[in-house]
């Protein structure tokens, strides 16, 4: 550290270099050393890791990833990091270096990047750092991981934002003694909310830095002029205040030697107060209308804090999803059918508000929890080195899913059908001879009457039909659409069950073996990261299709009001699919009898006019092992469900939870959509069925008919006859 002022940025980055120049200046700064950049090259050379990085970065144009897919890549990359073996030469200097300190001595291991904390861009937030790290063997890991870090999703979002070449980026990483003080904080020489350079900012806590950086501890909060050095705000969140006004003056002195040591306002990391006062970090206060972007506090959001995801488990399993669930039920015992228009009103405005109110929910909540499954991932890896770096998943799979159970039920219902031949026969003379809604209800009672086994059967048709299919698709109820999930049971019954791959013995080898390795100091942390996982799998899924039915509900009202406003000359055509937000519109016209002006109807995809090529194979995302040749199915709306035969590929622009019934029907599935953890990948890996996604154009570049081979173990999907050895998938066919 004495001398690393010496060095180039580009060799050490502005991290080390900035307190390289604290120190030479007498300003205390925890001892230790720098990794430079050319390591971290010889890293990347030592491990062939360069080929690998840019083929899993260039599969796709960069504006053609979707950010899931992204994170996918990543998850590779960083993988490959974990697994790579640090050269020899690197590692003796690095265990040289550590001999300094006795054993024990706890280090922090942070990013010095030669493109972090410059005038315009400090990337903070978008590397990772870590501290109390102890012994040799984590540091030369968490080396590792802060290399690894120059590749997460948000690294590489952010760089693409401010249109860095991130194939040049490097990495230096600072190792240094923790420092333990009594206080810590954060400083800044001007106002970083409001960019007011006559301010200076304190924040304050007890203990160690990383409490208020992980958001874990309110800081005491202090305002000051710079110009007369008076205190104009102190806000502290404890009875007692925490900074005196003479060690605030000994802060402001401080921080404003270090303003004018590097000639700018700057940001510092501190900890300790007087003669103790250590910089932890100093970097220039970067542009309020570049840092502050929109898009960049997005990609922090990406990696949740693991207190801030236990505080959204519990708050998500307890409290929001149970509340959901007593909403759909409530609601769903009221039709819209026969009500006055009084009443019509006021039903629609209760759910359009409900709507409203779990859609802020979602996107504030149920989202952000839901990257609670990745940082799952990244933690076992971490601690496991597995070769597989979606391993993680074995830990998830089998855990209770809303749609899973649904496709169990329709399962069951096939296996009674399958024993039932001539109940089938009638069903399917129904549904063929064009019998749809309430007028295959009626069929389907006169059905009823035939004898006790048509009379059970059909109960227990009506029953799933309510209990799980109170949703829409393309603005379709689908519990009063019954001809749907009845031809797909239909077929369901002519075809051998789906199966789930994997036993509990393998998950309980998978458990073990987590727990074994993550011993008893991080017993507690792994138990945390494993129920986070688990309840973030299942809320993917199940918070989709609660909200489905919320909206099934407010979809119902919203047409039945569309009849009503019609007859009154107030719509002037009802459309074919309804905007959910318009149920304000609806609710106005009902109950000021105003015209209503809807919003542009939303549309199903279509094929594009555009003649796109048409190469015979394609690589996306192996999101589902095993191998697969069928007729493609492509499916674009609810004609396309009643054309699918048991055993076709089928071929999805997204694939919903609403939608994923007729997954058990597939022989495999390919989407456009991509990424490990879409909600195709989850049911298609609980069912065993080979998938691909992220295939750019899926539904124009493969046609209804064509033969289509998916790899699921390599993400390759082929028209035409395989390249590659076939295997049965479970429905046998060849």
């Amino acid at each position: 550290m004495d001398r690393a002022c010496e060095y180039p940025i580009q060799a050490i980055g502005r991290k080390s270099r900035n307190l390289s120049i604290c120190k030479r200046e007498g300003f205390n700064v925890p001892d230790g050393f720098c990794i430079n950049t050319k390591c971290y090259r010889r890293f990347l050379a030592h491990n062939k890791l360069n080929k690998f990085i840019k083929m899993e970065i260039s599969k796709k144009p960069f504006e053609d990833m979707r950010w899931e897919e992204l994170w996918d890549a990543s998850l590779r990359i960083q993988s490959a990091f974990i697994k790579a073996e640090m050269p020899s030469d690197i590692e003796l200097d690095i265990l040289n270096q550590l001999s300094r300190w006795s054993e024990g001595t706890s280090f922090a291991i942070r990013s010095s990047s030669p493109q972090e904390d410059t005038r315009a861009y400090s990337f903070a937030g978008i590397y990772e750092s870590y501290v109390d790290v102890k012994g040799a063997l984590d540091v030369l890991d968490k080396v590792k991981l802060v290399w690894a870090s120059l590749w997460s999703d948000r690294s590489l979002l952010y760089k693409n934002e401010i249109s860095l070449d991130v194939l040049k980026s490097s990495m230096a990483v600072l190792v240094q003694r923790m420092e333990y003080k009594d206080v810590s904080g954060i400083a800044f020489t001007a106002n970083p909310i409001s960019n007011d350079a006559t301010s200076i900012i304190i924040e304050a806590i007890e203990g160690s830095l990383d409490m208020l950086v992980s958001n874990l501890k309110t800081p005491e909060r202090i305002q000051i002029d710079k110009a007369s050095g008076n205190i104009k705000l102190i806000q502290s969140p404890l009875s007692k205040r925490l900074l005196e006004d003479s060690r605030i003056r000994s802060l402001q002195k401080q921080v404003l030697s270090l303003e004018k040591l590097f000639n700018e306002p700057v940001d510092v990391e501190w900890t300790g107060l007087g003669e103790d006062f250590t910089v932890l970090q100093v970097r220039p206060i970067t542009g309020l209308s570049r840092e502050s972007s929109e898009e960049k506090q997005w990609y922090l959001t990406l990696t949740p804090k693991m207190q801030q995801l236990v505080d959204l488990a519990n708050r998500v399993e307890h409290i929001l999803i149970p509340q959901l669930m007593q909403t759909c039920e409530r609601f769903a015992g009221t039709s819209p059918e026969g009500l006055s228009k009084e009443a019509l009103a006021n039903a629609l405005r209760k759910r359009g508000e409900s709507y409203d109110y779990w859609t802020s929910v979602y996107q504030n909540e149920f989202i952000p929890f839901a990257h609670g499954i990745r940082q799952f991932g990244l933690f076992y890896n971490e601690i496991i080195h597995p070769q597989d770096p979606y391993e993680f998943m074995d830990l998830l799979e089998g855990t209770p899913l809303m749609a899973e159970s649904r496709n169990r039920e329709m399962n069951v219902l096939a296996e009674s059908l399958r024993h039932l031949p001539s109940l089938k026969n009638r069903l399917q003379k129904a549904v063929r001879s064009g019998l749809r809604g309430e007028r295959l209800f009626k069929e389907l009672m006169v059905i009823r009457q035939r004898g006790p086994e048509e009379e059970a059967f059909i109960d227990a048709f009506l029953k799933f039909l309510k209990e799980n299919m109170n949703t829409h698709y393309q603005s379709v109820n689908l519990n009063r659409a019954p001809e749907i999930s009845l031809n797909v049971i239909i077929k369901l019954s002519e075809s051998p069950l789906a199966t789930k791959h994997g036993d509990n013995s393998g998950l309980q080898k998978y458990i073990s073996q987590y727990f074994e390795k993550a011993g008893d100091e991080r017993k507690k942390e792994a138990e945390q990261w494993l129920r986070i996982g688990r309840v973030s799998w299942r809320l993917r899924d199940d918070d989709n299709i609660l909200l489905g039915k919320l909206e099934n509900q407010l979809l119902a009202f919203m047409q039945q009001a569309a009849i009503l406003l019609k007859n009154e000359g107030l719509l002037d055509n009802s459309p074919a699919d309804f905007v959910l937000d318009d149920w304000i519109q609806f609710w106005e016209g009902l109950t000021n009898k105003k015209k209503v002006q809807l919003s542009s109807s939303q549309e199903s995809a279509k094929p594009s006019d555009v003649k796109i090529n048409r190469p015979s194979q394609r690589i996306g995302q192996p999101s589902s092992p095993g191998v697969f040749t069928g007729t493609a199915r492509v499916i674009r709306s609810l004609e396309d469900f009643e054309s699918v035969k048991s055993g076709e590929v089928l071929v999805f622009d997204a694939v919903e939870p609403q939608m994923t019934f007729i997954i058990p029907l597939a022989g495999a599935i390919v989407e456009r959509r991509g990424g490990m953890l879409v909600h195709s990948s989850i049911i298609a890996r609980e069912m065993n069925i080979p998938a691909v996604n992220g295939i750019s154009r899926a539904t124009e570049w493969i046609r209804t008919g064509d033969i289509v081979t998916v790899n699921g173990d390599i993400g390759v999907v082929l028209i035409g006859k395989p390249s590659f050895k076939r295997t049965k998938s479970k429905h046998g066919y060849p």
